[in-house]
């Protein structure tokens, strides 16, 4: 064999061997492929800390949207509440819902009767909690647009107790609000009047009533508070960013003390539409300060005034000597005043036989009347004799009733559907002793129901023009056909008749 040949077979048991070597290196390539695997979870383990904070965020926003799905708070953009069947306590989640339903218009197409579009709910989707009313806080539907604000008005009128509940009237507990709802439901249920309506109104149905007026509520504070209430189930129509105004300029002294005359403030509303609070203790007050300051307010003979005076009269006579002097100076003034309508005295709850505020206090739990009913047409009733002045109204309200009755005087009832309501007085101000106040919302909302349905049942003369013609006495009134206004019967106090 030659020494070429030689080398060829040299060459091709060196190509064999490299084949061969690579055959087993390509074995042992298999065997090493486990370890270039194990770079993960070495790579896993260099970074563990990181990987256990993504883990911890995703597990973090699993359980909050799992929590918003369940415990949404009331109030919040989007949400409406539903009742848990089959337990033994009444248990409350949330479904959340789009801020925009279908295809309906933002804007009513009638907008000379609401300038905003609201759907009337459905009142079976309420009883089963499919959606919450407006005058608890329900949100505009189809849209909403004060839902994001974070002013502090919109942020009270969101009934939201645990985001805010301090802001200028304390908010009820949630558990309280579920109470309501289930008590307005339940006496839905069994036919009480009104309720069925209530709990399906609108803020439109507001705003047709008083379209192109300014709607007054003249009072004590719990026309404060009733204010308050109105403003909130209002809360989509007037500029919640800006704080509402002085309904007027004060000159020198700051608008802070809420005790005096004139003390208030008002909100603009579309369509040259206002509401506005006029505070005012007493008649005196209101005669003596109010009423001269009715041009520079710019009060006009078509707008509507809401007007009370009882909770600083605690004692008859006083109160009394108010109600007359009130109602001579109406009567004598009918064509010169707007249409005025009287909501009745609020019920108190202290720990008397009439609820009535007596100093010094026995106590400082506001208590419920256990001796009185309210039965399904709204009327109430009690086998206690004792308590017959609470089932006629209250001794203020019938003092009043009598004053009113030659007036023709709208009146708007809340006494008797308000009258349990003893435990919504105690979260007025997180405090004891205060059974005249309530916290929101309560029973003030059933008095903005009481309200639409007394201007709506007016005269449509008077709804329109606040002419009072139809609800006046057709006998020309003087000085010399007029009795005194004050005369005794069977010893008791009584309103003559003033022709």
């Amino acid at each position: 064999m030659t020494e070429a040949e030689h080398a060829r077979m040299a060459g091709r048991m060196e190509r064999r061997g490299s084949s061969a070597l690579a055959t087993s290196s390509g074995s042992e390539g298999h065997e090493e492929e486990p370890r270039g695997r194990q770079r993960v979870p070495q790579c896993a383990a260099r970074h563990r800390y990181a990987l256990a904070g993504c883990l911890a965020v995703v597990v973090v926003y699993l359980l909050w949207m799992a929590s918003s799905s369940l415990s949404g708070k009331r109030g919040e953009p989007g949400w409406v509440h539903r009742r848990e069947r089959g337990s033994g306590s009444i248990g409350t989640f949330k479904l959340r819902v789009s801020g925009s339903w279908g295809t309906q218009p933002e804007y009513n197409s009638d907008r000379r009767e609401c300038p905003l579009y609201y759907e009337r709910l459905k009142y079976e989707d309420i009883r089963d909690r499919r959606a919450v009313p407006y005058l608890l806080g329900g949100r505009q539907r189809p849209h909403c647009r004060q839902c994001h604000s974070n002013a502090p008005w919109a942020r009270f009128c969101s009934w939201d107790y645990s985001r805010f509940s301090k802001f200028r009237g304390p908010v009820c507990p949630d558990w309280l609000q579920e109470q309501l709802l289930s008590w307005m439901i339940e006496s839905a249920e069994r036919g009480r009047p009104g309720f069925r309506d209530m709990l399906t109104m609108t803020p439109c149905d507001l705003f047709s009533l008083i379209r192109g007026r300014t709607l007054w509520l003249m009072g004590d504070s719990m026309m404060q508070e009733f204010m308050k209430a109105v403003m909130c189930f209002m809360v989509e129509f007037w500029d919640v960013d800006r704080q509402p105004q002085p309904p007027i300029k004060p000159h020198s002294e700051p608008y802070v003390d809420f005790e005096w005359p004139l003390q208030g403030w008002c909100i603009d509303l579309p369509q040259n539409s206002r509401i506005c609070l006029l505070r005012s203790n007493t008649a005196d007050q209101m005669l003596d300060v109010v009423f001269p300051a009715f041009p520079k307010l710019g009060v006009k003979i078509d707008d509507i005034i809401i007007a009370n005076f009882a909770m600083w009269h605690n004692l008859e006579d006083h109160y009394y000597g108010n109600m007359s002097r009130f109602r001579e100076h109406v009567w004598f003034n009918l064509r010169d005043l707007p249409l005025f309508v009287w909501r009745d005295a609020s019920v108190q709850h202290f720990d008397t036989l009439s609820g009535d505020y007596i100093w010094p206090t026995r106590t400082n739990s506001c208590v419920p009347f256990r001796d009185v009913a309210l039965d399904d047409a709204n009327q109430l009733h009690s086998w206690y004799p004792a308590l017959q002045n609470v089932v006629e109204g209250g001794w203020r309200n019938k003092l009043a009733y009598m004053g009113l009755h030659d007036l023709q005087m709208p009146i708007i009832h809340t006494w008797n559907v308000s009258l349990n309501m003893w435990n919504y007085h105690t979260n007025y101000r997180e405090e004891p002793g205060d059974c005249t106040h309530m916290c929101h919302p309560s029973a003030y909302q059933y008095w903005i129901f009481a309200m639409v349905e007394t201007l709506r049942a007016l005269p449509p003369d008077a709804r329109a023009s606040a002419q009072r013609h139809l609800m006046r006495p057709t006998r020309h009134l003087s000085s010399d056909h007029v009795k005194p206004p004050l005369a005794s019967e069977n010893g008791h106090r009584v309103f003559s008749p003033l022709y």
